[in-house]
């Protein structure tokens, strides 16, 4: 399994994996009283590995970013189609929706991220450029901010309503490989292949770090538990999960040892499941 992915009810659980070189996407309905799951609708599939998954807020639209240089809006019952491919030249690491479901936000190995119509999937600004690939993204709470992470070593925050920089770049050691917003919009997570992940404070000018993670090997994936940000979890390539207090820096659980490395880490919103 590559990617992972709660809905925000923790209801449907989105997972990817490769068969040769075409990327399977499969959802997944999760019954709560047996912590079982049943498959829903048909695979989805893109010519190149999927690496990235989002849900639209109502759940009825899925997007997928793949290593073919697009991504795709799929209808979530039926796994067909939505609008057209959003294209990149090169490779798409990553994807997701805004807050009221309107936009789709890529980034890409091309070394840009866009920001796309959720329908009909016609980009609408210029390119949202980095000096290196964008490998994580996502939208703020209310929607007026994308956050980007890069293997430039930089975070940088772009205007939903017109495609320009917000603010200075928030300059973080090694790749930045995952991003994301607390509930209020007020911090940002995110993780770094310099073995630290780090929360800012996004609300100052330049961003300040509220608190630095040290872990003992590359962070390829960071979550926040999705009702209140509380709960911070990091998966490293020396195959170990975490789970931190994200107000005092204190380890709650783990460290947890799997085989290979980590790339993708999930808490369901209730807070008590992880995947």
């Amino acid at each position: 399994v590559g990617t992972i992915l709660f809905s925000r009810d923790g209801k449907l659980l989105a997972t990817t994996t490769r068969a040769g070189e075409r990327g399977i996407a499969r959802l997944w309905q999760i019954d709560r009283s047996t912590a079982r799951a049943k498959p829903v609708g048909r695979p989805i599939v893109h010519d190149g590995e999927i690496v990235s998954f989002a849900f639209s807020p109502n759940k009825d639209s899925v997007a997928t970013a793949s290593w073919d240089d697009t991504a795709r809006v799929w209808d979530t019952a039926t796994g067909d189609p939505r609008g057209l491919p959003m294209r990149h030249r090169d490779d798409v690491w990553a994807v997701a929706f805004s807050g009221d479901g309107r936009l789709v936000a890529t980034g890409s190995f091309d070394g840009t991220a866009r920001i796309w119509d959720a329908t009909t999937g016609k980009t609408l600004f210029t390119a949202l450029r980095h000096q290196g690939p964008v490998r994580t993204l996502d939208f703020s709470p209310d929607g007026n901010l994308l956050a980007t992470g890069s293997f430039d070593g930089t975070i940088r925050l772009w205007s939903t309503a017109n495609g320009q920089s917000h603010g200075w770049p928030f300059r973080h050691p090694g790749d930045v490989t995952s991003v994301v917003f607390s509930p209020d919009g007020h911090l940002l997570a995110s993780s770094s292949s310099a073995g630290s992940s780090r929360l800012w404070n996004v609300a100052t000018e330049p961003a300040d770090t509220q608190r630095v993670f040290q872990h003992a090997g590359r962070v390829y994936a960071v979550a926040l538990s999705p009702s209140d940000g509380k709960l911070m979890a990091t998966g490293s390539g020396n195959g170990s999960v975490q789970v931190w207090d994200s107000s005092t820096g204190d380890l709650v659980l783990g460290p947890w040892q799997q085989q290979g490395e980590v790339l993708a880490v999930a808490i369901r919103p209730d807070g008590k499941l992880l995947a």
